[in-house]
């Protein structure tokens, strides 16, 4: 399970990456473009965690930025690129890590049960958050910090246990599980996210759009192709290891005895 989950994640890891420097990365240059064309102080860029990692473990999906140019940021070019790359692939093996635990749990292996499970993870860590805080590119107002990330857990915690209960249902009364399951995916966007109270965006509509859909295309693929591989990966081993002379096939019949 470790081994599988480290090479799936640091293959989807690498691979979002590109496709990242190819779509969601240009984006953001041309906000930050806006933004030093608003706020010249602001035109050196600022190290924020979203800024490294586009959508895939941030809280909120969101790029906030702080006008200082004190702070250290990487720079430009190679570096930025690299520290994306590098959080990319350690949140694609934490995933996956998660993902191969998923498996453990409900007895499967295979294409089919990590696609499934990767489709589950998507729900949860991005589409659901993405209904009341859908990615945002800089330049473009936010709630509090503090809220947004409350609600993001909350949003997440709600999801996945919305997802166990229609799991029990299959064992137990769907008259209980199934409406509970209803009430716990729906609750946190019945309270409703966070949102801005500041409405002064410097951003087209259009560059925002298109930035959210991005984003959110991109962490689909990058949830589908980690439960595969993830899902091919053990399969693949287990069958290797139930082959392998170094392992005893009659290891019940040995301990029996």
């Amino acid at each position: 399970m470790v081994w599988s989950a480290l090479i799936a994640g640091m293959g989807t890891g690498v691979l979002v990456t590109f496709l990242q420097l190819m779509t969601t990365a240009p984006l953001i240059a041309q906000a930050e473009s806006y933004e030093r064309a608003v706020n010249p102080a602001s035109a050196t860029p600022v190290a924020q965690p979203n800024h490294t990692h586009l959508h895939l473990s941030s809280p909120d999906g969101e790029h906030s930025r702080i006008p200082s140019h004190a702070d250290w940021a990487p720079e430009d070019g190679f570096e930025r690129t690299a520290y994306t790359a590098l959080t990319n692939v350690l949140a694609a093996v934490g995933y996956a890590l998660l993902v191969a635990a998923g498996l453990s749990l409900v007895g499967a292996v295979g294409v089919r049960a990590g696609l499934a499970l990767g489709a589950i993870g998507f729900v949860i860590f991005q589409l659901a958050p993405a209904l009341g805080l859908p990615p945002r590119p800089p330049g473009v107002p936010t709630a509090d910090l503090l809220a947004r990330q409350e609600w993001w857990w909350a949003t997440v915690m709600a999801t996945a246990l919305a997802f166990a209960c229609w799991y029990r249902a299959r064992y137990a009364s769907k008259r209980i599980w199934l409406p509970m399951g209803v009430t716990l995916i729906v609750l946190p966007h019945f309270i409703g996210a966070p949102q801005a109270t500041a409405d002064s965006a410097i951003l087209p509509a259009e560059l925002v759009r298109h930035f959210a859909a991005a984003a959110i295309l991109i962490s689909a693929f990058f949830w589908l192709m980690l439960g595969a591989g993830t899902g091919y990966l053990i399969s693949k081993m287990r069958h290797y290891a139930e082959r392998s002379p170094t392992v005893p096939r009659n290891r019940t019949i040995d301990i029996q005895q």
